[in-house]
């Protein structure tokens, strides 16, 4: 799942993202479109849609995002606690589709945040997580 990800991000596309306007329309067409991956996505495109499908595991609108600029790019913060399956450290026999994917996105969001030179934050709880993402940005 991971690997199939990682071979459609194109290479050169990398180092920030182009400003406010462009995260909200990939975030949007990633909302719009979660399950939605095409033969070849920026890493920007890869984050949102990371973004989306943790959102729509945890049941949270674009509404859970605060987008705020900041000197040196744009902070991307969940307002709300993104949920994670609680079945990583159970006894299982057999790892379900929803958290493959949920897992995978969490991985694909520190890839393409890496990919873009941000950072991200993590603050984790009882059996859920909130983030904060630093990426960089020109002015809008």
């Amino acid at each position: 799942m991971v690997g199939r990800q990682l071979s459609t991000l194109q290479p050169g596309h990398v180092h920030g993202i182009q400003n406010r306007q462009a995260f909200d329309q990939a975030l949007a067409n990633a909302l719009e479109n979660p399950a939605g991956t095409s033969e070849t996505q920026t890493p920007l495109m890869a984050l949102c849609q990371a973004l989306a499908t943790l959102m729509k595991a945890s049941g949270l609108e674009r509404s859970a995002l605060e987008l705020t600029r900041t000197e040196s790019g744009l902070m991307v913060a969940s307002a709300s606690p993104l949920h994670m399956y609680s079945h990583l450290l159970a006894p299982i026999t057999r790892l379900s589709r929803p958290l493959l994917e949920q897992q995978s996105a969490l991985l694909m969001l520190f890839v393409s945040t890496r990919l873009l030179a941000g950072d991200i934050d993590v603050t984790g709880g009882d059996q859920c997580l909130r983030l904060s993402l630093h990426l960089p940005a020109r002015a809008d």
